[in-house]
């Protein structure tokens, strides 16, 4: 599974950090790690959104319902995502 960053949080991150070296003296190191923040922002981005992962909870309407633990809708069978909210209810290992 490809997992996506927040391109703007890691650059602030990498240059805080490329900071510090450079502080420490260490010169080439915080020129090559600011030489791969500027890669970074060459780098294609993904059209990509946060999961919002839920589970299926036993429902007190009735004993073979299931109900959605982000948005409460009931259902009488489990799905692999909430046909109300579409949280993903898929298992993660």
């Amino acid at each position: 599974m490809n997992k996506y960053i927040d391109t703007d949080i890691a650059e602030k991150s990498l240059r805080k950090y490329a900071e510090q070296k450079h502080a420490n003296g260490e010169i080439e190191l915080a020129n090559g790690i600011l030489k791969a923040v500027c890669k970074l922002r060459t780098l294609p981005s993904a059209d990509a959104k946060e999961v919002v992962r839920g589970k299926w909870e036993k429902s007190v309407f009735a004993g073979d319902f299931h109900k959605c633990s982000k948005c409460e809708g009931v259902w009488n069978r489990k799905f692999d995502f909430c046909p109300y909210c579409g949280a993903d209810m898929r298992e993660v290992e």
